[in-house]
């Protein structure tokens, strides 16, 4: 669809830290936490062949696509929502609702695309677009109202701007910046729960931003650290703990876990110490790419047995409520591209045959 579908991931780093490859040579473990075997959300981040992911997993309910400020108000107050409108009917009609990632600054504003709204002025317009948006597509939205004959299912979370804490992402002057990101998350939900009461938010968080220039900056504590009452206006915390070639059983927690699944135990920890551990955690993306220059990427047999072990660890926690795969299908042109791990993180190929991995997520959605 588009534009719709052209978002990738940002390219991971292809190594992990000196102690977890030596963690990983010793054959070294590190128990899970106990708790209970969780019925989990599973999705899917795309936005196209939708009669073809319904046809082939029956039991799936999500899907996940960004709504674009740039794209649905490309001139100040006038939106253009016929993309996001046939979306939003495509997935009701084939029995899925939608968790839209708002992001993409407009352009009348003079920011970037990926530069976050900082100004008062600036804050607050992303804000309104945040409160239209919810109160267009959330519960008992316009949208529904004025498409009757569509079923009925709204979006219920909507998820505020897409991996603010890389540099891909957060393109504003100096980098990533959690201080930068709190408040404007903060605007956006006040905005829209007065829109629509009924809609819950995500706020995207991980252990630390990741400057252009490579150093790390924590992320979760100064986020509270600049917004004390940031736990009231989060319903929800959305994560990316991609692992890049790693196993979702590596971990070592004494050491860099920058690129470990398991991290997704520190951030939740992080959100605890200020009295958010109650709010339950969304995996948005994840995923592992299966380009044929590896390591980093992994084979077809190692995706579908890594995503059934990430399912696994995530059930046992207790705190997920969903999980969204990155993503359907491979990029049309990775042929072209072996060693661009972006272009090859999907379930299917680019030629529409499935891996193993597709067949795994099906079996998991029948749990």
């Amino acid at each position: 669809m588009g534009k719709w579908s052209s978002r990738r991931p940002s390219l991971r780093l292809a190594v992990v830290g000196a102690v977890a490859l030596v963690a990983c040579a010793l054959g070294l473990a590190f128990a899970l936490r106990p708790g209970p075997d969780r019925s989990i959300e599973l999705g899917l981040n795309s936005a196209y062949d939708l009669p073809q992911i319904r046809k082939e997993q029956p039991e799936m309910r999500v899907l996940r696509d960004e709504i674009c400020w740039a794209e649905i108000e490309p001139t100040r107050g006038r939106y253009r929502w016929s993309q996001a409108d046939a979306f939003v009917a495509d997935a009701a009609r084939n029995g899925f609702r939608v968790l839209p990632v708002l992001d993409c600054s407009a352009p009348w504003t003079g920011l970037g695309r990926f530069v976050l709204p900082t100004a008062s002025r600036e804050v607050q317009d992303f804000a309104r677009m945040v409160a239209d948006v919810v109160g267009r597509y959330g519960p008992d939205g316009a949208f529904w109202r004025s498409h009757p004959h569509l079923p009925y299912r709204p979006a219920s979370w909507f998820e505020v701007w897409n991996e603010p804490y890389l540099a891909e992402f957060m393109q504003n002057p100096g980098g990533p910046n959690p201080v930068t990101y709190a408040r404007l998350v903060k605007a956006a939900v006040k905005a829209g729960r007065a829109s629509n009461p009924r809609a819950r938010f995500l706020i995207e968080a991980d252990t630390t931003g990741i400057s252009p220039s490579g150093p790390q900056v924590e992320w979760v504590d100064a986020m509270f650290a600049a917004e004390p009452d940031l736990a009231n206006w989060i319903d929800g915390v959305a994560v990316h703990p991609y692992s890049n070639g790693a196993s979702p059983d590596e971990y070592t927690p004494a050491g860099e876990t920058r690129w470990q699944f398991r991290r997704i135990e520190q951030v939740h920890d992080r959100f605890a110490a200020h009295g958010a551990g109650g709010k339950p955690f969304w995996i948005t993306e994840i995923g592992w790419a299966t380009c044929p220059d590896r390591p980093p990427c992994v084979s077809d047999a190692q995706q579908a047995e890594y995503l059934e072990r990430m399912l696994d660890i995530a059930r046992s926690y207790g705190w997920v409520d969903g999980v969204l795969i990155y993503n359907y299908r491979d990029d049309q042109h990775a042929a072209d591209a072996p060693t661009d791990m972006s272009k090859w993180y999907g379930l299917l190929r680019s030629d529409g045959t499935a891996k193993p991995a597709w067949k795994a997520l099906s079996r998991a959605t029948r749990r």
